[in-house]
Formats: C-alpha cells, structure tokens, sequence
C-alpha cells in the first residue's frame, strides 16, 4: 500500500531576533599569493542577507501539512523555484512494498558502500571524517533538479542555487544538515578548514514542528587557479529538537568543524555525500 504525503516548508521572520546570520566571505588574510575572494552582490541567493545587513532575523521553517503514518519517511531539504519566499521543500512518503523491499535494500547498501569508497579515494576519509565512519544511509543531492554523483566535478554557476538533500529515515528522528569546504582557500594550503556554507537543524517529518536555517546557504566561490574543492555534505542524526542561540553557532564561517560542532549537542553523523568545484577562468 502507497502512502505519501507533501511538505512545503514555509520560510517566515521570527519576530525574536535570537540570531543573526551574519555572511563571511572568504577572506585569505594568511593565504599567501592567493588574492582575497569576495561574493559579488549579485552572486547571493535572493533571500540570503548581504554583509552589514544588520536587520536580518533568523528565518523559521515550518512544516504545511499532514504525514500519513509510514515506516520510513524519505526527507527531502531543497529549494522551491516556484515560491522564493518557501524555498525549502520537505516531503515524506513511504514506498517500501513487501514486494519491492528487499531488492531496494540491496540497492541502499550497494550505494552507500559507493559513497564510502569514493569519500576514501578523495581522502575526506580521514581528512575530514574518521576512518571508522559507517554511512547509515545514502543522500541524493541534485542541483537545479539534476542528480550529483559523490565526487562529481561541477561548475562555479551550477551550484549558485541551493541544492536539495534526499534521504530515508525513520519518521521520528530529528536531523541536521551542513555543507563545508574543507578545501579553504585550497587543498593544498587549507588554513581555513572548514568553511560553512549552509547548515539546518531540527528536521524532522512531523508537520508542526519547526526547522532552524542556522548558516544560510552561499554558493561554492573557489578562487581560480585554487585547484578542485571538494564539499562535503553532511547528515547528523540529533538525539531531540534541541534550541540553538546566537552563541550556538560560529559567527565567522571559516575554521568550522563540523564533526566538532556536532559532538558538542551529541549528534552523530549518519550520512555523507560530496561534489567538488573548480573555477577554470578568472572571470566564472
């Protein structure tokens, strides 16, 4: 039996303002030749606040919606192009048949053993993450509703807009999703390890509950002749919803370790999948 339900998140301004996200644009201030990078403004996504946006609140996801009860939910943490004021989208459904389970398990795990040995080919595997890291589940990412192989190389322009994380979990667990650049301001000299580009917490599948954009999301910005990045995209299963305040969160994006970050609210990772970009031209 197909049960299946759709959640769009909606996006409102808390009228706390308990944290303020403040933009931190790569800044090489120890990087040797390399030259200082900065967003251009019309590089920022539309709803993402600019530096010196001192009035920017913390925006609040909530759930529209209802979830019918199922095993598994499938979450998706995406943009809406269609609403820029929800551009989050958060769906559930359960499609495990008796019929169909087995042969999709054994594609799960096929695939997570795929991500496993391509976070160990590029060396994330102990870079970033520990060696004794298990995935307990696979992520599908797309950009601009095209599917991201784990380690495929993408252009500067194809990862301006958020993407959309996929994965199956159980229905009453509570989630957060981060993704850095380890390789800042390159992976050769990566002083700045790891720069934050988004971070969410307390995700969950239940509709009434609401989900915390900690970090907003800024697009992959490599300076040229850096070499390949690799972004890395991280689940971390939380033990409960948990309340972040302004102090929870690094204000600077640079030097974030995410694994760090985690164990100090007792998250545990879950799941990885990465991508890598490289600007070729100055001018990308």
């Amino acid at each position: 039996m197909l049960l299946w339900c759709a959640l769009a998140l909606l996006v409102t301004v808390s009228a706390h303002p308990s944290y303020k996200e403040l933009i931190d644009p790569y800044h090489y201030e120890d990087a040797g030749t390399l030259q200082s990078t900065r967003y251009p403004s019309d590089n920022y996504p539309a709803h993402a606040p600019q530096t010196g946006d001192t009035d920017y609140q913390q925006p609040q996801m909530r759930l529209m919606g209802s979830v019918q009860p199922s095993a598994h939910a499938s979450l998706h943490v995406g943009p809406d192009p269609n609403n820029p004021l929800a551009p989050y989208l958060l769906t559930s459904d359960n499609q495990l048949s008796a019929e169909t389970k087995p042969a999709i398990e054994e594609t799960k795990h096929a695939q997570i053993d795929m991500v496993r040995s391509r976070l160990e080919e590029s060396q994330l595997i102990p870079q970033v993450l520990p060696t004794g890291f298990a995935p307990e589940f696979s992520i599908t990412l797309k950009y601009n509703n095209r599917v991201v192989e784990p380690g495929q190389l993408l252009l500067v322009n194809e990862t301006q807009y958020e993407p959309t994380v996929e994965f199956d979990a159980e229905p009453n667990q509570v989630f957060a999703v981060t993704i850095v650049d380890p390789d800042s301001p390159s992976r050769a000299k990566h002083g700045y390890r790891s720069y934050r580009h988004f971070l969410a917490a307390n995700l969950d599948a239940v509709p009434t509950n609401p989900s915390d954009i900690l970090t907003t999301y800024q697009p992959p910005n490599p300076s040229f002749m850096s070499g390949p990045h690799r972004y890395l995209a991280l689940v971390f299963r939380q033990p409960r919803r948990l309340k972040f305040a302004k102090e929870d969160v690094p204000e600077t994006r640079v030097r974030f370790d995410p694994l760090e970050w985690a164990r100090s609210f007792n998250m545990k990772p879950v799941a990885a999948h990465f991508f890598t970009v490289q600007r070729f031209h100055i001018n990308e």
